[in-house]
């Protein structure tokens, strides 16, 4: 057995795809964790099991990242919730979300909620992604803005799908931002560079200078360098194996 090996320690009642759903899971909390893109216990993870689209596995309420592992993720319906879940196992005002955008997008895999410091108080100067930085110029053109309602209901949903449309990342005035993916790895990915992207154009402010953008035609061309780069997917492939490593070396119990 290696510790590379997803499958190793998966209970013989699961299905390989809902066991490796939860391991990356878990992994992407733990390099939330170690990067400390967390707010204590609040905001979640979610991931869709590819060979059940109708169900996902979701943070346990009250779980730091760094204590989540792939057995104590809670299994849930993207349709209807258990009431039994809700407030015990699950955030009441976290089922709504990620059920909404799991429904909306069915290529959507991977859902990251978060209140990182950079995310939230971007999102309440009112400001936009700038297109000033290399995480910036991937973010600034693939991100939507929506005001953030605490009462998580069926208007606030549409609206949130609605700024989605296009969109990789959302930026909640007041609140923080979602990271959409294909996959739970590149939710995170996502998330990584969304949150720098803030980060640095705060710290851009913070310098009082003023900020130097690049014209159209350089940010046209950078998006399309982007996407057109051979041998290049800016999903997180590259770097999940070395994120992976990572955690193995350092604490192998997120597989558990």
């Amino acid at each position: 057995m290696t510790l590379t090996d997803p499958i190793a320690r998966r209970p013989v009642d699961m299905s390989e795809s809902e066991w490796e759903t939860r391991v990356a899971v878990a992994a992407c909390h733990r390099l939330q964790a170690h990067y400390r893109l967390t707010d204590l216990t609040n905001g979640f993870i979610a991931g869709r099991i590819p060979d059940e689209p109708d169900f996902c596995v979701v943070t346990r309420y009250g779980h730091f990242a760094d204590e989540v592992t792939a057995s104590n993720l809670v299994r849930m319906s993207i349709h209807h919730t258990d009431d039994v879940l809700l407030g015990v196992d699950v955030v009441p005002a976290a089922a709504p979300l990620f059920q909404t955008l799991f429904r909306a997008r069915p290529e959507v895999n991977g859902i990251v909620h978060a209140h990182t410091k950079a995310t939230e108080t971007l999102s309440s100067l009112g400001c936009r992604i700038l297109p000033m930085s290399h995480p910036g110029l991937m973010m600034h053109a693939r991100t939507g803005y929506v005001d953030y309602a605490y009462e998580h209901d069926e208007p606030f949903c549409a609206t949130m799908v609605e700024a989605f449309e296009g969109n990789v990342c959302l930026l909640m005035h007041n609140h923080g931002m979602i990271a959409l993916g294909r996959s739970p790895r590149e939710a995170f990915y996502n998330t990584f560079t969304f949150d720098q992207a803030c980060l640095i154009q705060l710290e851009a402010y913070q310098s009082g200078r003023q900020i130097l953008l690049p014209d159209d035609v350089d940010i046209i061309s950078a998006a399309y360098a982007a996407d057109a780069a051979a041998g290049v997917d800016w999903d997180g492939s590259r770097e999940w194996p070395g994120w992976i490593r990572m955690l193995d070396r350092t604490d192998p119990s997120y597989r558990d």
